[in-house]
């Protein structure tokens, strides 16, 4: 799928952003980067941060990764899911979910 700049232009992005989001072109791509993003570990309290936000403060947790990750799958043309789930004596675990082919992704 091509990347969708009038997308890009109505939610605001900066060039920079705009820049950043065009490279994330596949889940693979979108993975490696999240990866990479230093953990959020909410050391003045917690945190829900936006994409934007997130990535200017170069860090997220698992929400804020797959904000990062939904926007990064919808810039591109995909359909995407935020789901949130809890196990039992547990923290919330995030993911950003997707379709491709008649099968799910998910990008964590």
């Amino acid at each position: 799928m091509a990347f969708d700049a009038a997308l890009a232009r109505e939610i605001g992005l900066t060039p920079d952003e705009t820049a950043l989001f065009r490279k994330l072109s596949t889940p693979g791509k979108i993975q490696d980067f999240l990866t990479g993003i230093p953990i959020n570990f909410e050391p003045r309290g917690d945190t829900c941060q936006s994409a934007r936000m997130a990535l200017r403060n170069n860090s997220c947790h698992c929400i804020e990764a797959a904000f990062i990750a939904a926007c990064a799958l919808m810039l591109q043309g995909e359909k995407a899911l935020v789901m949130d789930f809890q196990a039992e004596g547990d923290d919330d675990h995030v993911l950003a979910l997707f379709r491709r082919n008649g099968y799910w992704g998910a990008i964590s």
